[in-house]
């Protein structure tokens, strides 16, 4: 028996002392923060979000933007930090469904906050945007104008649009994008005709012409039918404006339905409980000075709303026909 507690006692002395918990190290800092300041809460959100990928770090400052999130709200003519937070919980969310809805909420909240470029579309298309001179430069490598199109390439304001556009223009059949275009560029014209798409007939008359063999009489890129039709589709959604077909603005988007950017839905997305707000003993707790919830009003005679020019009449119930039995 004694042999026995002596090896327990020496088993416990040989086991290493617990891990303390992850967040342990920024525990002075949860505590310190407080409901008047949310900036507290995004910037520490920030810290431990962007040194670590330890699952529960990361939740911890999934936790930290929302409720930076809240409080910012709760305070008037303030949404500017709301609106960077939904920014950088968007950077930390994985399902693209819900990254394009934070930055609806964001946009919503604040304009400046724009998100994935690719997702807007050009206000206006003038011949000087660059939505325009993207669609041309599709235009000229597809008719096999080479030289056109370096010339749009050598642009620093084209070379940016097509880095904003590297999306669309891989869907679109241009792989590589900005280096399959200059790819293409200096495939172009072909050399044995110089886009003429025909040329003299070995030992003919001066006047008997072939069709070109390089370029079988069709300057530019083979392209496939999808290709081809992709390439239009993203030209229309690019010169159109806010006139966009819904062809293209569903070759676009893939007919992803429309989002509701409610700001009151971020917590309930992220699964935080905004009324807890101070991190104490290594969880989140409800300020003890919280107001408690008033009543709701006592149930009366509620006004009835006033009938609209454009509301359906109401249909009561059909009436019940008694039943004529035979004679």
């Amino acid at each position: 028996m004694i042999r026995t507690a002596i090896v327990i006692i020496a088993a416990a002395i040989s086991q290493p002392p617990a891990t303390p918990p992850r967040w342990e190290a920024f525990a002075p800092r949860l505590e310190a923060l407080t409901p008047g300041t949310p900036e507290a809460y995004f910037l520490l959100a920030e810290e431990i979000g962007d040194e670590s990928s330890d699952p529960t770090l990361r939740r911890l400052a999934e936790q930290l933007f929302v409720l930076a999130f809240v409080l910012d709200r709760q305070q008037p003519g303030r949404d500017a930090i709301a609106a960077s937070s939904c920014v950088a919980l968007a950077h930390m969310t994985s399902g693209d469904q819900r990254r394009r809805w934070l930055y609806a909420v964001a946009r919503k909240l604040d304009a400046r906050q724009g998100g994935a470029a690719w997702l807007h579309q050009p206000a206006a298309t003038t011949q000087d945007s660059a939505a325009y001179q993207v669609a041309t430069l599709l235009g000229y490598i597809r008719a096999g104008q080479g030289a056109q199109a370096r010339q749009m390439l050598s642009k620093p304001e084209v070379r940016a649009a097509i880095n904003t556009y590297d999306r669309l223009l891989t869907i679109a059949g241009i792989s590589g994008t900005l280096t399959g275009l200059e790819r293409q560029a200096v495939s172009w014209p072909c050399n044995e005709c110089s886009n003429q798409r025909v040329v003299r007939k070995p030992g003919g008359a001066p006047n008997e012409y072939r069709v070109c063999p390089t370029c079988d009489g069709s300057p530019g890129p083979r392209l496939s039918d999808k290709d081809l039709l992709n390439q239009l589709r993203l030209e229309s959604w690019l010169l159109q404006g806010s006139t966009t077909s819904w062809s293209a603005q569903l070759w676009m988007d893939f007919g992803e339905p429309l989002f509701d950017p409610e700001p009151d839905d971020v917590p309930v997305a992220f699964g935080v409980d905004p009324r807890l707000v101070l991190w104490r003993d290594g969880a989140w707790h409800m300020p003890p000075e919280s107001p408690v919830p008033p009543a709701p009003p006592k149930a009366g005679p509620q006004p009835q709303p006033q009938p609209q020019l454009n509301d359906p009449p109401e249909i009561g119930p059909e009436p019940v026909v008694p039943e004529v039995g035979g004679g």
